[in-house]
């Protein structure tokens, strides 16, 4: 007998605060409905702090006897950027701070709702609750996991030349449980369809505003790129520092920095940019290696293919950092290829006291009200 994934689905929700050591999960634990989201793969598991005993003089050759000494949550899953609503739980908990305004865009009003890094408390993350359902060999059996007191580490957005939005994300959380049923009564967002998909044909990077140093962009046209990826990083405390004693699960989980790396395919054009970023934009003979570091704000967006049910706009998504550094590779010369340079940057924060070292603008139908109350 063989059993198929397909069946198989993820949810999440923000919490309410910490459960803490609480016995059981209830639904009064949780803010928002489940968000069940469709998924290319899942990793989200139950992490054991398994060990060995040391070799013992006692007779034999071999290891005597092993140990648990705890469990964690760890894993995530790799999905495509449906844009409808259920995504934006997610960013929130990457970013921390959400807040909300109508666009005033057609007979029907989305909302455009903005995910940031607090700038003024910087170690803001909410609390998140994960749920996966793995299915039996029929019917609608199986087993559901819940991971609970979770923080998001890592978010990746990988924008393609051509396809839909990529998301990855991965969680590290303090306790699992298992029910054989539905213990969680919370009702479920239902599966959202392919309508709000965010394509990479839709969509536009941009780094403009540019002064001093800047990097010699200045639309959208004057950047050819070939893919985007945007890496969120959030350096969680490790589960193995969090354990004390008389318990099995860390204690807590607080995030000890936050980092963003933009990684840029850059479709070989002219030379002005390869010129800037090592030899300072100068031109003519001899001119020297510069030390300075280039520098720019840097805009992505993509959006669905139509319009929202209504609206005069479609989904969409624009990551916005206003100060990031920049680094690429040389070119490389290949027979019978293209020219393309890998452009790096690196986001900043704490230049610009109150601004937020990158946020996330999402437009849809989802007013997000019970995080941004």
């Amino acid at each position: 007998m063989s059993v198929s994934s397909q069946r198989g689905h993820i949810a999440w929700a923000v919490q309410t605060q910490k459960a803490g050591t609480a016995t059981g999960f209830a639904t009064g634990n949780i803010s928002t409905d489940w968000q069940r989201h469709r998924a290319e793969s899942v990793t989200l598991g139950v992490n054991d702090l398994y060990d060995v005993l040391p070799l013992e003089v006692g007779g034999s050759l071999f290891v005597n006897s092993s140990y648990k000494n705890g469990a964690f949550v760890a894993g995530g899953a790799r999905l495509f950027s449906r844009l409808q609503g259920t995504i934006g739980y997610l960013i929130h908990g990457a970013a921390g701070k959400a807040s909300q305004a109508a666009t005033g865009n057609g007979t029907t009003v989305p909302y455009k709702t903005r995910f940031e890094v607090n700038p003024s408390d910087e170690t803001q993350m909410p609390w998140m609750a994960l749920r996966k359902f793995t299915p039996a060999s029929q019917g609608a059996t199986g087993i559901t996991e819940y991971f609970i007191d979770c923080r998001l580490n890592m978010l990746t957005i990988s924008v393609p030349a051509m396809g839909p939005v990529m998301m990855e994300f991965m969680v590290v959380g303090r306790k699992p449980e298992l029910d054989d049923g539905e213990g969680v009564t919370q009702a479920d967002i239902a599966f959202e369809s392919g309508t709000s998909l965010a394509h990479g044909c839709k969509g536009e990077i941009t780094l403009s505003g540019f002064t001093g140093n800047s990097l010699p962009f200045l639309s959208a046209a004057d950047g050819k790129f070939t893919s985007a990826q945007i890496m969120i990083a959030n350096n969680i405390s490790q589960p193995d520092q969090q354990m004390i004693i008389g318990s099995y699960h860390p204690d807590d989980l607080v995030p000890l920095s936050r980092a963003v790396q933009l990684r840029l395919i850059y479709k070989w054009q002219d030379p002005k940019l390869y010129k800037k970023l090592y030899y300072g934009g100068g031109s003519g003979n001899d001119v020297q290696w510069s030390p300075v570091v280039g520098n720019s704000p840097i805009s992505v967006k993509s959006t669905s293919v139509t319009n929202i049910a209504g609206a005069s706009v479609p989904y969409s998504f624009e990551f916005v950092a206003g100060d990031v550094d920049w680094t690429m590779t040389p070119p490389q010369l290949a027979g019978n290829n293209l020219l393309f340079c890998e452009f790096t940057g690196i986001v900043k924060g704490g230049n610009n006291p109150g601004t937020p070292a990158w946020y996330i603008d999402l437009v849809n139908m989802n007013d997000y009200s019970e995080l941004t109350a």
